[in-house]
């Protein structure tokens, strides 16, 4: 079959696309060489990538931000002056926590607290140079001559800036920490130290200004007040003699005479007790504690009644084994074993029985109470 062609001797507009695909794999064909080594190298390099390049641990923690005294509004009953009443959302409140987690302040303060060597090297002893350090040096002192001199406080801040990340969900009271470093204990020692720097800054932010002074000032009125009011009971009691030393003798005396008046009389009440208690002892011993109150006689066994009600079941039963067995069989002569055991334990039970009953000695009880009182 022969296609055929327009006269103009131009192709038509769907031959090209369609032999697109096929050049394009004839020269990835012609140069596949090239296109290996290229795969090769670049594989290569994703390996050395991963094998060399420095690990890096990320510590995360949750701030849960809740109502606190910062957000309550005070009643306009309870104070002398005029109020103005804020109504901000919970929503603004914690982009103003976020915005404090953000700011630099809280960078220097985790850089003074774990020192710039940690926080860039994760070592508290200066560290020697490395062989990455010793091929990065140009770019270093080219950054240096460009940027001027940064000190190694200002790189472990810049460092922190990119290594921690603050995150807020909406609809949450949760703000989302997370920190980076070179090993894990790395990131918790900066995460630590970056919620510690939050919450002092955070107080600091919250708290009234002059409410610390304001307290002491207080204090110490009060303290000058009370001083106060100690002299001038003093000076009242010596100004109407209330206290003298004549006055405070005679008290003295006095009241060493009642106590020398009481000790006696409760010594004579402690003889008099303790020959109390002795005599009362001796009495409760020798009375009984239980007295005999009535006894009834002829008082029906139950247990022997229902053993011989028993007797004369199994009676019944061996007379019905007898007449329909021959008397070596084996039900007959267990019924008639336990014919002889149910007599002989009726033999042992006594027809009727003999009830006592007895009761506390009122009078052991009355010298009981009364030796209770005189202990």
């Amino acid at each position: 079959m022969v296609s055929r062609t327009p006269s103009n001797g131009h192709s038509t507009p769907n031959s090209r696309p369609a032999s697109a695909p096929r050049d394009l794999f004839r020269v990835l064909f012609r140069h596949k060489r090239k296109v290996f080594a290229f795969f090769t190298a670049t594989m290569g390099l994703v390996l050395l990538g991963l094998i060399f390049a420095p690990r890096t641990y990320t510590s995360d923690a949750r701030l849960f931000v809740r109502i606190g005294r910062e957000s309550v509004g005070l009643d306009p009953t309870a104070t002398l002056h005029e109020t103005v009443s804020l109504n901000d959302s919970r929503e603004s409140e914690i982009n103003s926590e976020v915005e404090i987690l953000r700011g630099r302040v809280l960078l220097e303060d985790v850089v003074a607290s774990l020192g710039a060597e940690d926080v860039l090297y994760a070592s508290t002893e200066p560290r020697e140079p490395s062989w990455m350090d010793n091929v990065l040096a140009p770019i270093d002192v080219a950054r240096t001559w460009v940027n001027g001199e940064i000190s190694l406080e200002e790189r472990a801040v810049r460092k922190l800036e990119k290594s921690l990340e603050v995150s807020a969900p909406r609809r949450s009271n949760v703000i989302i920490l997370k920190a980076k470093g070179h090993d894990p204990k790395h990131a918790q020692r900066i995460m630590q130290a970056f919620v510690d720097a939050y919450m002092v800054r955070h107080a600091k932010a919250n708290r009234t200004a002059g409410s610390y002074e304001f307290f002491v000032d207080q204090t110490q009125v009060i303290a000058d007040q009370l001083q106060q009011a100690n002299n001038d009971l003093r000076d009242v009691k010596n100004e109407i003699g209330l206290v003298s030393l004549e006055g405070h003798r005679r008290t003295i005396e006095e009241q060493a005479h009642t106590i020398e008046t009481a000790m006696l009389e409760n010594q004579r009440a402690l003889a008099n007790a303790e020959a109390m208690v002795a005599a009362l002892e001796n009495s409760l011993g020798e009375l009984p504690a239980e007295l005999l109150s009535e006894t009834t006689d002829g008082l029906p066994n139950h247990a022997a009644d229902a053993m011989q009600g028993e007797l004369f079941r199994l009676q019944i039963a061996e007379q019905e084994a007898s007449s329909r067995f021959t008397g070596l069989h084996p039900r007959v002569i267990a019924l008639r074993r336990q014919v002889m055991e149910t007599h002989k334990i009726l033999d042992d039970e006594e027809g009727s029985r003999t009830q006592a009953t007895r009761r506390l000695s009122p009078v052991h009880q009355g010298v009981q109470a009364d030796l209770t009182d005189a202990r």
